[in-house]
């Protein structure tokens, strides 16, 4: 059931009750294979990213587009970080 302050509103409103799932069902269509395939071909890194020397990234981490990772920030295994998105520690 929907909380009363959402009944009848507007607003779009996913329940699950799965919520992991639901969002890697929604992450991928913002992160698709044949974007990811065809914007990182020869890196997982985007040349115009900016990650900080005293930044840990995964081999298996893709780095979108404009990102800027700053020192001490660790990014895991498989993690995507979409275009723009900034991390700091």
């Amino acid at each position: 059931a929907l909380a009363p302050q959402l009944s009848g509103s507007q607003k779009t409103v996913l329940q699950t009750k799965n919520v992991y799932w639901a969002m890697a069902k929604v992450n991928s269509h913002f992160f698709p294979k044949s974007f990811l395939k065809a914007n990182f071909a020869q890196s997982n890194i985007a040349a115009t990213a900016s990650i900080h020397a005293e930044a840990e990234v995964s081999e298996s981490a893709v780095i979108g587009p404009g990102a800027v990772i700053h020192a001490g920030v660790r990014i895991g295994s498989r993690t995507v970080v979409g275009a723009n998105t900034v991390i700091e520690n």
